[in-house]
């Protein structure tokens, strides 16, 4: 009988001894839910600005490719991330893939390879596409790009702090 009472004395005073509300130093109330900014973007991986020339281009057929070596393209992003490439166009960067004209422009892209093809569109033979500029983004699927406009350079590299 006396452990019972001992024990039914020690957990009422734990019971009814506690502050409530932020009193002696305890944690008070939640306070109201911030308002939801966007999600942080450590992992994005930008690799450099890839300049190719004359002789990187291969001709195949009726399309020139490039064949880039971009090792932030692991077997994970190969699975589930995400690349996307952007030429340089003057002082602007547009989203490949894109036509401009008969020209037509796209990508592909395994582990550690990214390729780059110029082909017309009406099945004519193109010619090399010389010295071009292109930068490449590569996100791991961990990152999420649902509020960004990804064929906008700018804004994705604002949002991933890439300059």
């Amino acid at each position: 009988m006396k452990k019972t009472s001992l024990l039914l004395m020690v957990a009422a005073t734990l019971l009814f001894s506690c502050a409530k509300d932020g009193k002696d130093g305890l944690p008070g109330p939640s306070g109201a839910t911030g308002a939801n900014g966007i999600d942080g973007n450590a992992n994005v991986i930008a690799t450099n600005t890839f300049t190719t020339a004359s002789n990187n281009w291969f001709a195949s057929g009726l399309y020139f490719y490039a064949d880039l070596t971009v090792n932030a393209i692991t077997q994970d992003v190969v699975n589930s991330g995400a690349v996307f490439v952007y030429e340089q166009n003057g002082a602007n960067w547009a989203a490949l893939p894109y036509v401009a004209g008969i020209l037509s422009r796209s990508y592909q892209f395994r582990l550690n390879n990214l390729y780059i093809f110029y082909q017309n569109t009406n099945s004519t033979q193109t010619t090399n596409p010389g010295i071009r500029t292109f930068r490449v983004v590569v996100i791991p699927s961990s990152v999420k790009i649902d509020h960004v406009n990804m064929n906008d350079y700018e804004e994705v590299s604002r949002t991933f702090n890439l300059d």
